[in-house]
């Protein structure tokens, strides 16, 4: 991990001395390009790391079979393909900024209730608690992303797309581990000693994976005040020059974001029984 770290570093100081570099890192000095790629990269993370621990909670702790534990997954996929012509049709309409947020916030909601699932939980219950977290995925996460290029100029373009992409891809990769290891690290904590009944043990193995869940809520967090800096396109195209934006929106999206830091902290506090 140091190595990674370190490499990632002279990466970017390799890529920023460069007139033609492989991946454009100064876009980044756009901020509605860069809250965009904010919220999307937290968001990809908690999401695909939830998604990689739901299907084992499923299959170990409620005995699903692979097959069965697709199935409901499928509801998230449901809920995502029914609110994005909605959120497309929302963010012309509105733009990007009020679209994200109430997306942010649905999917903050839902992975609270996300991490007070048990053994008893039914298919039911995991059906209506994923399609909507699919439908704030719609709401949120695409949204965002095509936020991304309301204010770059058309040259620019190419080159956020795939810092974009790269990022995202990231993103997914880092959420993954960091919610694997934090289930994997919170199951063995609560596994008791000694011979105990089955139905102890998934309960234990129940609790693990909620605090890891609880960490995706708090992930979701940290992009709140990155939605206030969402811009929506202007008549001339991309790259039209946006007015600054007003003194009350930023301080909004500073108290937000201080806000989600907070509500960070507070998810892995409770997650690691730190109190």
């Amino acid at each position: 991990m140091a190595a990674g770290i370190a490499l990632t570093a002279l990466f970017v100081v390799w890529e920023l001395r460069q007139e033609r570099p492989l991946l454009e890192l100064r876009v980044f000095r756009d901020a509605a390009f860069a809250a965009s790629i904010l919220v999307g990269v937290l968001l990809a993370g908690g999401m695909f790391g939830a998604m990689f621990v739901v299907p084992v909670f499923l299959q170990q702790v409620q005995g699903y079979s692979a097959l069965g534990a697709g199935l409901i997954l499928a509801a998230q996929g449901i809920g995502s393909v029914l609110a994005l012509p909605i959120s497309g049709w929302l963010t012309d309409r509105f733009g990007a900024r009020p679209v994200v947020f109430a997306g942010v916030c649905g999917l903050i909601a839902v992975s609270f209730a996300m991490a007070t699932v048990g053994p008893g939980t039914s298919a039911l219950e995991w059906c209506v608690l994923l399609a909507g977290r699919g439908v704030a995925v719609g709401f949120a996460m695409m949204p965002a992303f095509s936020a991304a290029y309301v204010t770059l100029a058309p040259r620019l373009i190419s080159r956020g797309t795939a810092l974009a992409n790269t990022a995202q891809r990231m993103a997914t990769s880092v959420g993954i581990a960091v919610i694997a290891t934090i289930a994997e690290d919170r199951v063995l904590a609560h596994l008791p000693h000694g011979r105990v009944p089955p139905a102890v043990v998934k309960q234990a193995v129940a609790t693990g994976f909620d605090q890891a869940l609880l960490v995706t809520a708090g992930l979701s967090m940290v992009g709140l005040g990155a939605t206030m800096l969402l811009r929506r396109p202007l008549p001339g195209g991309p790259g039209s020059a946006h007015p600054p934006l007003p003194r009350r929106l930023r301080a909004l999206a500073v108290a937000l974001a201080v806000f989600g830091v907070l509500g960070l902290l507070l998810s892995l506090v409770l997650a690691f029984n730190l109190v």
